[in-house]
């Protein structure tokens, strides 16, 4: 087989009908990964498919209507094949090599600050934490932000945002979802001004704590 896909995550709207949910590519199916609204579940669905393929996810009960689906697959960082001298098969090279590329894939997903994600426009404005945990963005008009894409529940999702305003000075909207030092959302509206702000969840985009790292620069 080959690793055609870039991800080992895969995100749905449950809709209170659909039942069945594709999967990454997997080899064994203890190492898939289901979330519910960003809970963890362990029960109520059943895998098929893997072995270096894509498979499916089914629910015994049909994901709500609205209710966030992610699957995501989990390959141990082990290496579980031993090698005899001299030994050729070729399949079972492939397979170790596809579970190094799946591991090599997660330590990706876990790790999206290497470079800047350049956003443009003003209105509504979508920060998507699958592209980079970097973000940089030059208001040109008022703005309202919103977060997707964040890692799932139980693992930490933390990006910084470096903002700068034009020379109108634009006012800003954040997400319902995000709480502030003692309530209070800082003031990142002076003209030609820039400034760095930080977000962290701890659930899967369900909660962020915003701060004002630095700034504002001229």
């Amino acid at each position: 087989m080959t690793i055609t896909a870039s991800s080992t995550l895969v995100s749905a709207t449950g809709n209170g009908v659909t039942t069945v949910f594709n999967t990454p590519q997997f080899y064994a199916s203890s190492t898939i990964q289901v979330y519910l609204n960003n809970v963890l579940q362990v029960s109520g669905y059943t895998v098929a498919g893997g072995n270096g393929s894509t498979g499916t996810v089914t629910f015994s009960v049909a994901p709500a209507n609205g209710v966030s689906v992610v699957i995501q697959q989990t390959e141990p960082s082990s290496q579980d094949t031993t090698y005899a001298s001299f030994q050729s098969n070729p399949q079972v090279t492939e397979a170790r090599v596809d579970k190094l590329t799946l591991q090599i894939q997660q330590v990706k997903e876990l790790n999206r600050i290497s470079r800047f994600n350049i956003l443009s426009g003003s209105g509504a404005v979508g920060i998507n934490l699958s592209i980079s945990r970097s973000v940089r963005h030059t208001l040109t008009g008022n703005t309202t932000y919103s977060f997707t894409n964040p890692a799932p529940f139980g693992l930490l999702t933390e990006f910084k945002l470096l903002l700068t305003q034009d020379a109108t000075g634009r006012t800003i909207t954040w997400p319902a979802s995000v709480k502030w030092t003692n309530g209070v959302a800082p003031t990142v509206t002076t003209a030609s001004r820039t400034y760095l702000l930080s977000f962290t969840s701890p659930d899967g985009g369900t909660t962020w704590y915003g701060i004002l790292l630095a700034g504002p620069y001229n």
